[in-house]
């Protein structure tokens, strides 16, 4: 089977490096090189404290969140660097932080769904200095970063599918 992946952001190359898994696949990946939101900064994966009422959003956030602990863990069995990828905790910061109180409960309800949330506490911002000018802040050790660029990278490589540039 023939399989044309169109764009090689994180989507695309998540795709190509689980069908890389399937016998008889030979896929190609187009991608114009250019203007990644993937490639732009390190994402920050913490859904958690969305207020957001739409609740299939929330759902596909929240599993895309989840998904990390499973890709990360898939291409480390492989043998690969995943140092791309950081659950170092998330802390949020409000001008407001009675605000804190409230995005606390929130995501607290959400726990049950989504236990990768981790601890969730509000903390002393004098502990870390570069919180200057908040007094306290929300803490998710759940909360992780990735780099886009070293994953998508990652990704491609482990697939072993080839990557056409330049003609989308």
């Amino acid at each position: 089977m023939k399989i044309a992946i169109v764009g090689a952001g994180i989507v695309g190359s998540t795709a190509a490096y689980y069908l890389s898994k399937e016998k008889d696949v030979e896929v190609t990946v187009f991608d114009h090189g250019l203007g990644q939101a993937t490639k732009a900064a390190a994402g920050i994966i913490s859904p958690w404290f969305s207020k957001r009422r739409n609740k299939a959003w929330y759902r596909m956030a929240r599993l895309g969140a989840d998904f990390y602990q499973d890709l990360v863990s898939n291409l480390e069995n492989d043998g690969y660097d995943t140092s791309f990828y950081d659950q170092s905790g998330v802390a949020l910061l409000k001008k407001d932080d009675s605000k804190l109180d409230g995005l606390y409960q929130h995501a607290e309800t959400r726990l049950e769904e989504s236990p990768i949330i981790g601890e969730l506490s509000i903390k002393n911002a004098a502990d870390l200095p570069e919180f200057t000018g908040f007094d306290r802040y929300l803490y998710a050790s759940g909360g992780a970063r990735v780099e886009g660029a070293e994953l998508t990278a990652t990704l491609i490589e482990a697939s072993g599918f080839e990557k056409v540039e330049g003609l989308v």
